[in-house]
């Protein structure tokens, strides 16, 4: 994002695409950093490594990501979106890792969050939502062993899941 930008006083770059990419990183953490972004596009990527963070972004799709973990030790959660961050869409989510996490940062909470056929791959893989207000997962295939964690010390609500094929917990 632009210099001076905040999570508090948050000033975005606007319009930025990644488009038709292979990404793979070492990086612990966040292999891709797409952080005070608004009305931007990540689509056809295939991303070998850390995770894809969205921070503190607004009006952001993700389209068509493939995810496999790197051998780093840390980051390996597919995507992770920070809040404050508002109508982040997550369309056609492949992981061969973790399904991704939606973190509180103790003070807010993303809003507007949808999440549509995500795919988890690998068993015993979770979707973690550790707060939102506004969240709709639609149309997701969690396997036979994969979860969807609601966790942290705050709310989420106003939660929509539906036509998930497999959605055991």
């Amino acid at each position: 994002g632009p210099p001076g930008a905040t999570p508090m006083a948050p000033l975005y770059d606007t319009g930025n695409r990644l488009l038709n990419d292979y990404v793979s990183d070492l990086v612990a953490n966040d292999g891709i950093s797409w952080s005070f972004q608004e009305n931007s596009l990540i689509e056809n990527l295939v991303h070998t490594g850390s995770r894809l963070a969205i921070y503190v972004d607004r009006y952001v799709t993700v389209q068509n990501e493939i995810y496999h973990p790197g051998p780093q030790a840390g980051g390996t959660a597919g995507f992770w979106i920070s809040a404050p961050s508002d109508h982040i869409t997550i369309n056609n989510f492949t992981s061969y890792g973790m399904g991704g996490i939606i973190s509180d940062n103790g003070v807010d909470v993303s809003t507007n969050i949808t999440i549509v056929n995500e795919r988890l791959m690998v068993p015993g893989n979770t979707l973690r939502v550790d707060a939102a207000k506004g969240l709709t997962i639609r149309g997701c295939n969690f396997g036979t062993d994969g979860t969807v964690l609601f966790t942290g010390s705050m709310a989420t609500t106003s939660v929509v899941v539906e036509d998930c094929p497999s959605l055991p917990m």
